[in-house]
């Protein structure tokens, strides 16, 4: 996958996250695959993204391990906000004479939130706003509370400690 759409598979994940059914009530939790980082926690950085991983920097770095996609978020962007803009990479001919390379799609305010061994990913939207002052902000707060788009269990931390290695295979 071209590290370009990106942007494209984090919208329409969450999207698609946000569609699945609960689980019913009385069913057994869905236990993660074997070996996955949820059951043992944080493994040390080498045994999560080995030399031969395939590497790619940038906002942030992704690592291709086999089948795997981690994505190393660094601290310092942890808890700030970040635009995700779609944008078509490509269109067939015959797509539409309205929409072409470059055209954007959709616009989303994201941010990584750290709780624990593990990272949040939400959206949030600045549709309604309301000075602290006012006494209708406290129902601004409470009506346009950020979903969770997807929980990541810390594979690992980066050498230094400064950043979270997040499995997001699934989310693509």
């Amino acid at each position: 996958m071209s590290l370009r759409l990106l942007p494209l598979a984090l919208v329409l994940a969450g999207t698609v996250a946000a569609q699945q059914p609960a689980t019913p009530a009385g069913a057994p939790p869905a236990t993660p695959p074997q070996g996955s980082a949820a059951q043992a926690g944080p493994r040390p950085y080498d045994q999560v993204i080995p030399r031969a991983a395939k590497s790619d920097s940038g906002l942030f770095l992704v690592h291709r391990v086999g089948p795997r996609l981690y994505f190393e978020v660094p601290d310092s962007l942890i808890g700030r906000d970040m635009l995700l803009i779609t944008r078509i990479h490509r269109a067939p001919e015959d797509l539409s004479p309205f929409l072409n390379a470059g055209s954007s799609l959709a616009e989303q305010l994201v941010r990584w939130e750290r709780e624990g061994e593990r990272v949040l990913l939400r959206p949030y939207s600045f549709r309604y706003v309301a000075d602290d002052s006012l006494p209708i902000a406290r129902s601004v707060e409470v009506n346009t509370y950020a979903p969770i788009l997807r929980a990541f269990p810390i594979a690992a931390e980066n050498r230094d400690s400064s950043a979270a290695v997040l499995d997001v295979t699934a989310l693509f």
